[in-house]
């Protein structure tokens, strides 16, 4: 009988697991496993008509949306991957590129500060001004793009009263007083 239930225990945290498993928010397979050329934004920047054509994983930083009637464009600053395709907020910029997407791009998504991971095909760089200087833009025209969705921050709650401790829990805390504890009145 013990083993039935050793059994059962077991199958439900499987099952748990493969429900929370299932939750999680994964990026499509298009960006995870992408067939894409390992190729910098300073190397595209370097040599543009070497690399014309050729499809690249790129990642970074949303910069800002520019919508036009029929395509959009998005800005962004280029950061390393991770193994599936998420940029490294932690690692130094590569540069910046354009992505040339179909469709509307929401600015409200897509606002500046998101992560964004797209798959495509490189074109010809285009001349934009960051402030004065003129910049060339190594331009991808998006077969997918994928927006990271941002992580739950731990919310931090300050203490009041006198004691901190965040393992101690009293009825009472909110009624902290100069005179002690309503217990010992």
């Amino acid at each position: 009988m013990r083993n039935r239930i050793r059994n059962l225990g077991a199958l439900v945290w499987v099952a748990l697991a493969a429900l929370l498993q299932a939750c999680a928010s994964q990026p499509p397979s298009a960006i995870q496993f992408a067939d894409a050329l390992a190729v910098s934004v300073a190397e595209v920047r370097a040599q543009p008509r070497r690399y014309a054509g050729e499809r690249v994983r790129w990642g970074g930083e949303v910069l800002g949306v520019r919508n036009l009637k029929r395509h959009s464009w998005l800005e962004v600053l280029a950061r390393p991957l991770y193994s599936l395709g998420e940029p490294m907020p932690e690692r130094p910029a590569e540069g910046r590129f354009l992505v040339k997407a179909d469709g509307f791009l929401d600015p409200m998504e897509y606002k500046k500060g998101e992560s964004v991971t797209v798959v495509g095909r490189l074109s010809a760089l285009r001349n934009r001004n960051v402030g004065q200087y003129e910049y060339a833009y190594p331009v991808v025209s998006a077969e997918s793009l994928y927006l990271w969705p941002r992580e739950a921050r731990p919310v931090r709650r300050r203490h009041r009263g006198f004691i901190h401790d965040p393992f101690f829990w009293d009825p009472w805390h909110p009624f902290y007083s100069p005179w002690g504890h309503p217990y010992w009145w």
